[in-house]
């Protein structure tokens, strides 16, 4: 459990406004997981010195974009998870953090997997048939659709396929997945559309 005489490196702020901390244990642990966290290549463009340093800045650009996404239970734990999601030019980066107070998490880990950036503006051409969506909801949406897929990822990447079309299948998969959500936000509006893109 955290308490209020916990060790600060480092604290920045979400879109919406959360405030996330970073401390010596967390930041440890980033370090030892860049390539499955994907910040390898973002640490690498903000390396001017220590690698420490490198991570630290890396992580800032993504707190800096990210919002808060949702609260989730690891199997057989009591412990709660605040999810923060960000996208970037080429990932989506999920944040995982221990809730300190309403306003206030630590950094924890960080997970992230591809954007499929050649389907974006079919994508978006799907949000502006009929009923319209918010720019929020339509984050929101998307959002959820990747961290649902990227809970299946790892799954499917042991079957054996290829990188190719085990990239291709998954883009197939956001696809359907947004189809869906944008029928089910016509008929029945967007909490279900969003609880249904979470699944």
């Amino acid at each position: 459990m955290y308490t209020q005489k916990t060790s600060f490196l480092w604290k920045g702020s979400t879109q919406d406004g959360h405030v996330l901390h970073l401390n010596r244990q967390g930041l440890e642990r980033i370090i030892k997981q860049l390539n499955p966290s994907g910040l390898k290549t973002l640490v690498h463009q903000n390396l001017n010195g220590s690698l420490e340093g490198a991570v630290v800045r890396s992580l800032a650009q993504v707190v800096q974009n990210s919002r808060y996404s949702r609260l989730v239970s690891p199997p057989n734990s009591q412990q709660k998870i605040r999810v923060f999601t960000a996208q970037g030019k080429t990932r989506t980066y999920h944040l995982l953090t221990h809730p300190i107070s309403s306003q206030q998490s630590m950094i924890l880990a960080i997970r992230s997997q591809p954007r499929m950036i050649a389907n974006e503006s079919e994508m978006e051409a799907l949000f502006e048939k009929g009923k319209k969506m918010s720019a929020d909801q339509k984050r929101q949406i998307l959002a959820a659709i990747d961290e649902s897929l990227s809970k299946k990822e790892h799954t499917s990447s042991k079957r054996g396929s290829t990188k190719n079309k085990h990239q291709e299948g998954l883009a197939r998969r956001r696809q359907d997945k947004l189809k869906r959500a944008q029928r089910i936000f016509q008929d029945q509006g967007f909490q279900a559309a969003l609880n249904d893109a979470r699944r």
